[in-house]
């Protein structure tokens, strides 16, 4: 099956683009939080929120999910950046209960996780991993696409969901 990458900005997305994906990618931006621009992010929001296709979220996408399902983001004083420890602490279909070293960039936090989320790894900042009860919605705090010679784990856990992904 060929497969075609297509970028959309916020306010391009529309009913249309969205039935032809395959799969949906919200990557990360460090140009506005989440906190404050909720009505920038509202097409981003709606789509989450009645997501039909598999759908992923990255550092900002995963925000912009936990904010769509009610969870509260919390800003740090400090960017957290760099390599950091993460810990797998529900057993899943991806990977195992373990520790992984993965790269973050980001300034806000989600603490704690309620329905219909689920959280799979954790940091001791808060959590890293999270995917829908009943969606093939996921949300990665990290960014799986800054893996270097050492460190590999972000990429092999973007890898094992996107394998786990049913595209119909």
């Amino acid at each position: 099956m060929n497969h075609s990458l297509q970028f959309i900005t916020p306010a391009l997305i529309d009913d249309k683009k969205v039935s032809q994906a395959d799969l949906i990618l919200l990557t990360g931006s460090s140009l506005y939080s989440v906190d404050g621009n909720e009505e920038f992010f509202g097409n981003e929001i709606n789509l989450i929120k009645e997501a039909k296709k598999p759908l992923i979220g990255i550092c900002l996408g995963f925000q912009l999910i936990a904010f769509a399902f009610g969870l509260s983001l919390k800003k740090k004083v400090e960017k957290i950046e760099g390599f950091k420890q993460i810990r797998f602490v529900k057993k899943n279909i991806y990977l195992p209960v373990q520790k992984y070293t993965v790269y973050e960039g980001h300034s806000w936090v989600v603490e704690e996780i309620k329905d219909p989320l689920i959280g799979y790894a954790k940091s001791t900042d808060g959590w890293e991993v999270l995917k829908h009860k009943n969606k093939q919605l996921f949300g990665l705090q990290f960014h799986p696409e800054m893996a270097n010679k050492e460190h590999q784990d972000g990429k092999n856990i973007f890898e094992a969901i996107m394998a786990s992904i049913r595209l119909d």
